[in-house]
């Protein structure tokens, strides 16, 4: 799983708070959950317990108390909690939903579930139904679950100070209409997600007006649209998570103030697949990621001030594609590396601006050795202009024709934008830093 490996632990404000200056709201979360599981009852459920269901000590339960489920299998349509307890299960009991309805229903602050497997959530087209459904709460905790088969794994409408953290989601996906995202949030505020495998839904995350909310450290793979779908969700972070072969990538559109740093996006393949696909998006910064064996690395639609700076594309089919009026975007200290296309423009009148990237393509001179190329880099390929205007022409990818043509084109530029060049292209690869 590479860098998913490395955890940091609910409130670690330190490590979370490098990039974002949200990352605090972890530490109050992680306060409240140690004075939170200090006070209060301890109650058993299940086998040679006293109560024989969940329902039954959750019903028991005060304010404040913890519920230990011992291990078996509990089959009791949808538990609901309505008020502040701690849920621990011991040798991760299950939970069957025997795809009815959603299997936990949350409607109450300070609720914390931890170590359960949730398994067959129900379906239907009417109402979203989870593994965990959680409404209008706050300062709640999901860790250490596993969700197999449910439509949405954890499923939050219109709460805030939220953490879902270190749980696996295993979906059974086949097609969009009857599946959910593996966290879904959906009018949220200051969240961390954290430490979690994702794969076998639609999409893996999917953000829909979030606000100050961190995605650090997931892998989210093989889910059937997106990794990680965004909408209309400003001032978030996405960090060092992983994306890994995803029909149709990362998707992050309608926002504003985003990061997005130390993220791997591989092997998203398809006509209309992306490592990144934004689309109105402004003062977003795009620093420390890697996009390798993408059909796309980034596509950009309508962006505004976009800093793509310091990333590595490498071996990609088109590294960066531009489309119509992207504005003010600079594109600065990136290595572009064994791509079949390293940029593509058109569409529309953009302003953006390349400078003191890498590009392998690069044949130019430095007589002065200060590891600065001395004539500019056209990084847009007339042979590129030609296939995306006629995409049959692909065929002749590597034909000595398409040498030619390029070759004379970068020695007398007639087809090419004078503005997408390059003018101080760097002669050795950078070091990205992650």
């Amino acid at each position: 799983m590479g860098r998913c490996s490395k955890l940091y632990k609910v409130g670690d404000a330190a490590a979370v708070g490098l990039i974002n200056p949200y990352g605090l709201l972890c530490a109050a979360l992680l306060s409240f959950t140690i004075i939170f599981q200090a006070a209060g009852r301890t109650l058993y459920a299940g086998a040679n317990s006293r109560y024989k269901t969940i329902s039954a000590a959750i019903a028991a339960a005060n304010t404040g108390d913890t519920i230990q489920v011992r291990q078996g299998i509990y089959k009791e349509g949808t538990i609901e909690i309505d008020k502040s307890i701690y849920l621990e299960g011991i040798n991760f009991p299950i939970i069957d939903g025997e795809a009815k309805q959603s299997i936990i229903l949350v409607q109450a602050n300070h609720v914390h579930i931890h170590g359960f497997t949730l398994s067959n959530s129900g379906t239907s087209n009417l109402d979203d139904r989870a593994g965990i459904k959680v409404l209008k709460s706050a300062d709640c905790s999901f860790e250490k679950c596993n969700f197999r088969n449910t439509c949405f794994g954890c499923f939050l409408f219109n709460s805030r100070h939220c953490n879902i953290i270190n749980n696996n989601f295993s979906g059974s996906a086949m097609n969009e209409m009857n599946s959910g995202g593996g966290i879904h949030l959906l009018h949220c505020d200051s969240c961390f997600i954290s430490g979690n495998n994702i794969s076998g839904h639609r999409d893996g995350i999917y953000f829909e007006f979030v606000t100050h909310s961190i995605i650090r450290n997931n892998f989210s793979h093989n889910n059937i649209r997106y990794g990680l779908h965004f909408m209309f969700s400003d001032n978030d972070s996405y960090i060092q998570n992983i994306f890994e072969s995803n029909s149709s990538g990362v998707a992050v559109m309608y926002t504003k103030h985003i990061i997005m740093h130390g993220n791997d996006f591989l092997n998203n393949w398809g006509a209309a697949s992306y490592g990144l696909y934004l689309r109105e998006i402004t003062e977003c910064s795009i620093t420390g990621n890697t996009f390798k064996k993408n059909t796309v690395g980034i596509e950009m639609e309508g962006t505004n001030k976009a800093a793509v700076t310091g990333n590595s594309f490498k071996d990609n089919g088109w590294a960066l594609k531009i489309v119509s009026d992207c504005d003010a975007d600079t594109i600065t200290g990136n290595n572009f590396e064994n791509n079949s296309f390293d940029v593509g423009a058109y569409g529309g009148n953009g302003h953006y601006y390349f400078n003191k990237n890498y590009w392998d393509d690069y044949s130019g001179y430095d007589l002065n050795g200060d590891g600065i190329g001395d004539v500019p880099f056209q990084p847009v390929s007339l042979f590129s202009v030609i296939v995306q205007e006629c995409p049959d022409a692909i065929v002749l990818l590597k034909s000595f024709i398409v040498q030619i043509l390029n070759t004379a084109e970068n020695m007398i530029p007639a087809f090419t934008p004078s503005m997408d060049r390059d003018n101080a292209p760097l002669m050795k690869p950078l070091t990205i830093k992650t």
